[in-house]
């Protein structure tokens, strides 16, 4: 694993100076590491320490058009197994509208690879995305969005391999009510097809709600609630994967996610608190390929706390934005499967460049 993680950054190290050269880049770099007292959130309570490193390129080919790419390395101390790389490229084109609007367009591919021996879960894919920003005033945007994205499996148990669609479609509104309340509604329409799989399709609809404030000068609150309904959740055969790749449950439940987020600059430093509870029921699961089993149907309550704290480290020729951070989350899980009832800590910690 180590190895290969070396080599990631070495290939990194010798990049960069070439995409400097290029126009004005927007380049980010992410190095990260953590451990957590529960890897699988389940209730064995599994623990392991891990690291992840990101890189994000965008090169501007004109005005209305850059190009992007995205890697990134996840390792872990004792599941060394879960290793995995990421890739992301694509296109994106923006153009001005009238009334300080925009639309946009996008398309691009993906890629997943797994350690041996979790090369079945090794993933690509294809994205197209687009979307519209219209003012009607200074106080209030309309937007449109869409994403069509199709992701392969070509590994898994069945031959040759699984995938499936999802379209995903959103409208949504922000604006200003008095002096400093700003608002943000959404609703989202999720609909993803199994190609080749009893039962092929699911439907999620989805809305959203999030109001901020300042408080003064320096604090700003937040307040969100998302209401998710599976409008036809079907009968299928679904595919589950370990720790933090394909989940069984991903989107397959219903019910209300809501919180408040308290924000404080300090100085150099910039404080984040949030604290969300989640009400979710599970839509059952009739079939898991890898175990032929029945997953019952399940009730969740979650309580979850993040803190997150972050600080300029330095500023280089005025370009060079260093930050330090380090993030904690906890989350209580309360679930009517008792395998699914569980208390989950989680510690990272890690150096973000931007330029």
């Amino acid at each position: 694993m180590m190895k290969r993680y070396f080599l990631f950054l070495i290939v990194l190290a010798v990049s960069l100076p070439s995409v400097q050269a290029s126009e004005q880049p927007g380049i980010r770099f992410a190095f990260d590491t953590g451990a957590t007292d529960n890897l699988f959130f389940d209730s064995l309570a599994t623990g392991d320490k891990f690291i992840s490193a990101t890189l994000d390129l965008e090169l501007p080919i004109n005005p209305e058009i850059f190009v992007f790419y995205n890697q990134k390395y996840s390792g872990y101390a004792e599941y060394f197994e879960l290793e995995s790389f990421d890739h992301v490229a694509g296109v994106n084109f923006s153009k001005p509208w009238k009334n300080n609007s925009t639309f946009y367009l996008e398309f691009g591919g993906d890629k997943r690879l797994y350690h041996t021996p979790y090369e079945l879960y090794d993933r690509n894919g294809l994205f197209v995305g687009g979307g519209a920003r219209y003012d009607l005033s200074q106080k209030m945007q309309l937007r449109v969005e869409f994403d069509l994205s199709n992701s392969v499996y070509p590994e898994y148990f069945v031959s040759p391999g699984i995938d499936y669609q999802d379209f995903l479609g959103k409208l949504g509104s922000n604006f200003t009510l008095g002096a400093k309340n700003a608002v943000d509604l959404e609703l989202g329409i999720h609909q993803r097809t199994y190609s080749g799989l009893k039962g092929p399709e699911t439907t999620l609809f989805t809305m959203r709600t999030r109001i901020s404030r300042p408080l003064n000068r320096y604090t700003g609150l937040a307040l969100f609630i998302a209401y998710h309904n599976q409008l036809d959740p079907g009968t299928r055969e679904l595919f589950t994967f370990y720790a933090r790749g394909v989940n069984v449950h991903e989107h397959l439940w219903d019910g209300w996610d809501s919180g408040v987020t308290l924000t404080r600059f300090m100085k150099q430093w910039k404080i984040k608190a949030r604290l969300a509870y989640r009400k979710a029921d599970f839509v059952e699961i009739p079939v898991v390929l890898e175990t032929r089993l029945r997953i019952p149907q399940r009730s969740d309550n979650a309580l979850s706390l993040n803190l997150d704290a972050r600080r300029v480290l330095t500023i280089i020729n005025d370009q060079i934005r260093v930050w330090g951070y380090t993030d904690f989350r906890f989350e209580r899980n309360l679930s009517t499967v008792p395998y699914y009832e569980y208390d989950s800590n989680e510690l990272h910690a890690g150096i973000i460049v931007e330029w």
